[in-house]
């Protein structure tokens, strides 16, 4: 889902927007997402425990472990010759998200509330200081114990408000709105558990998520329209694009912007043409964003006016050779499986068997109406049925075809040795879609 996920990135993150009172103010957890140079090594020890020590350079490292909360895989670390505690991502000087807006899997709440009660009681009677990926340090035995105690009860509260509502009846979006309205008592002034990055709201909706999925259990919304179908009869049922332009302009009158942009994105949706409604729209969402406490809603509001305004910016897909490399060649396969559009192929079927030379792996692709199958690992001796095509060669050549798109006579001419149907192999590179470089949000 990476294509998808860095084009929401772009909003979450205001990318390439330019910094100031009307722009991007930076992410809430961190002034923006670095520059420089992404790589990926593979891990070379595993901690699997908590309590688990290792030397590094002569300093003692005592591990947490606290996977499953705001990562799958995650670790804190007690510095134990300075008494200094890092906490990771798990407490910060600001809510996190338990569901990312640019998309992922939603976190779990529970596990995290957990890992930081272990932290308040294992860690922070030892911790002279405590540290973290987003934050400034907290200095002193009391002051670390009270800040992660804090946040243990703020990421406590929300689950556990969130589920009692939910057992009551409460929809999310009611859940959401009384959760805001009503912080937990003594915790309000605590300002690193402010909604600078995540928010109460998006975060009690990412619990519901979690729980109980994207259905609410009203059946009109079990098989309800897509977007601009619905958005069309909406249109149409509340009188045309002039009256829904007239009650817009009333509900951004009265301050009600979340009604105005409600109104208006289904009018863009409808009608996309209508440069008005895509002009008060961007305004509607404009103020929603100056009035934001998180950065990162702050930047959603603004990046989608933004495209309103001037257009969708293109997307890079360029990455990193050394993420690629550490990336194995089943995940690849896979990835390009997400790409094969069965409709474009053509044919009922074709086998590839994959000699990549540099890495002594083997691997068998097979296509057809439905599905692209990637298997890694020896090929059967003998061979089942012989297949359609033979590739021998090194990985990068077999990711620039499956990747890149590049036509298969190229791959020969640069060395891949072919054998078999090289008509049917340009076949499937043919059916695959390009590596997504983005997509319109706010406009259909």
């Amino acid at each position: 889902a990476g294509g998808a996920m860095m084009r929401r990135a772009a909003y979450q993150f205001a990318t390439g927007m330019e910094p100031g009172p009307t722009g991007q103010m930076g992410s809430g957890i961190g002034t923006a997402v670095s520059g420089g140079t992404l790589s990926l090594i593979a891990p070379t020890a595993t901690i699997s425990a908590t309590g688990e020590t290792r030397e590094v350079d002569g300093v003692t490292l005592e591990f947490q472990i606290v996977s499953g909360s705001e990562a799958p895989a995650e670790l804190n670390v007690f510095i134990t010759p300075d008494k200094a505690f890092l906490a990771a991502e798990i407490a910060t000087c600001t809510l996190h998200n338990i569901l990312t807006p640019r998309g992922a899997k939603v976190r779990d709440t529970r596990a995290w509330a957990h890992y930081l009660d272990e932290a308040v009681t294992r860690y922070a009677p030892q911790s002279d200081v405590v540290i973290s990926s987003h934050c400034w340090p907290i200095f002193g035995k009391a002051e670390g114990a009270a800040w992660l105690t804090a946040q243990r009860d703020n990421y406590r509260w929300l689950h556990d408000q969130t589920v009692r509502r939910m057992n009551r009846g409460e929809t999310m979006a009611e859940i959401a709105e009384a959760l805001e309205a009503s912080p937990p008592p003594g915790l309000a002034d605590e300002w690193s558990i402010h909604g600078y990055y995540g928010t109460v709201s998006h975060n009690s909706k990412a619990i519901h998520q979690f729980y109980l999925g994207w259905y609410d259990a009203v059946p009109a919304n079990l098989h309800a329209h897509p977007p601009v179908e619905r958005a069309t009869r909406l249109i149409e049922a509340l009188g045309g694009a002039d009256r829904t332009l007239a009650l817009a302009r009333n509900a951004m009158g009265a301050g009600d912007y979340r009604w105005a942009s409600d109104l208006l994105q289904n009018l863009v949706f409808a009608v996309p043409e209508n440069a008005e409604a895509k002009g008060l729209l961007a305004e509607s969402y404009e103020q929603q964003g100056f009035q934001a406490e998180s950065a990162i809603w702050r930047n959603q509001f603004l990046a989608a006016a933004g495209d309103l305004r001037n257009g969708r910016a293109p997307m890079s897909a360029a990455q990193s050779t050394d993420l690629i490399a550490a990336i194995s060649t089943q995940e690849l396969l896979d990835s390009a499986a997400t790409r094969f559009a069965p409709e474009r192929f053509g044919r009922r079927g074709l086998t590839v068997a994959v000699d990549l030379t540099d890495r002594r792996e083997q691997a068998m692709l097979e296509a057809n109406g439905r599905v692209l199958i990637g298997r890694v690992g020896a090929l059967p001796n003998p061979m089942p049925a012989a297949p359609d095509v033979t590739l021998r060669g090194p990985r990068a050549m077999l990711l620039a075809m499956l990747f890149l798109k590049q036509p298969v006579s190229a791959m020969q001419t640069a060395g891949l040795a072919v054998e078999g149907d090289a008509a049917a192999l340009q076949s499937l590179i043919d059916a695959l879609d390009p590596v997504p470089q983005g997509f319109d949000i706010v406009v259909p």
